[in-house]
């Protein structure tokens, strides 16, 4: 049985482009991967296909996220026993911990986890446009402890808590392979933040490879892929799932007040990472 190597974020914070990076390094197929080939090199713990074994008849969106987060342990082992090698990558949401007793990641089959962080002040307008509310419903969505995802046809209920939360539980989680990484750092360094990665996974180190991959998951090229053939994650609500990829890009629609009420609600967190703005 292979063990699981989470690959864990906040939602809009840069998941799936890592999911992307990594997918192109391991496949090094000389041409970039479809999107809908990501799934054949690392999985997706909320997609319903898992749980239809155990939902008694029942969809996985009709499943609440207690009866959800029940099943969970059941579909790490089945994710892991499905994997052809000794570690699978599955990208996660959920923070890490359990909900009313029930684990939300099953260290039985954990070999460790990556987690990517991005600024709340680049998260909120994203998410915005991804679940179709105002900036100041996200706001409040980011600050509150009992926030999660209902289920539905492309995933099964999340429990998320607070980004605060959510990115303390995976900082102060104890695994003992355990690599956070921010999403800026990614986008700024690239090859050399994409290399730590890699070496972390005990991949090696291929500069050649890397770049390979590293072109063939750029923004433009994901969101060419993504225009011609659509991409499963996009949300109803928004036009593009590939649509900003610059730091602080997305942060010019928030107000110094919107501003100020982010930092109030997270500054700890973002102090330590380096996202206090100037000032603050």
């Amino acid at each position: 049985m292979a063990r699981i190597v989470w690959l864990a974020s906040y939602p809009k914070s840069g998941n799936t482009w890592l999911r992307a990076l990594l997918c192109n390094f391991i496949a090094d197929a000389g041409r970039p991967l479809r999107l809908a080939d990501l799934p054949r090199y690392a999985a997706d713990e909320s997609k319903p296909n898992w749980y239809l074994p155990y939902a008694g008849g029942r969809t996985p969106g009709e499943l609440s996220a207690l009866e959800t987060a029940a099943l969970r342990t059941r579909v790490h082992r089945d994710i892991a026993a499905s994997a052809s090698g000794a570690m699978v990558l599955v990208k996660t949401h959920s923070f890490f911990g359990a909900l009313e007793g029930y684990p939300l990641q099953d260290l039985g089959v954990t070999a460790g986890a990556i987690c990517v962080v991005r600024n709340p002040l680049d998260v909120v307008p994203s998410m915005a446009d991804h679940f179709g509310v105002s900036l100041d419903e996200a706001i409040e969505f980011l600050a509150n402890d009992m926030t999660g995802t209902p289920g539905d046809e492309a995933n099964v209920a999340s429990v998320l808590c607070s980004w605060s939360t959510h990115v303390r539980s995976w900082c102060q989680s104890g695994l003992s392979h355990l690599q956070v990484i921010r999403y800026e750092d990614l986008l700024a360094e690239g090859p050399g933040t994409f290399a730590k990665v890699v070496r972390f996974l005990g991949m090696g180190h291929d500069p050649a490879r890397l770049k390979r991959a590293i072109r063939s998951s750029s923004v433009e090229e994901l969101r060419r892929q993504e225009e011609a053939g659509g991409f499963e994650e996009r949300s109803p609500n928004s036009q593009r799932f590939f649509s900003h990829g610059l730091k602080g890009r997305r942060r010019e629609p928030l107000s110094s007040d919107q501003v100020a009420r982010v930092v109030a609600q997270h500054r700890p967190l973002m102090a330590q990472f380096g996202y206090l703005p100037a000032g603050s």
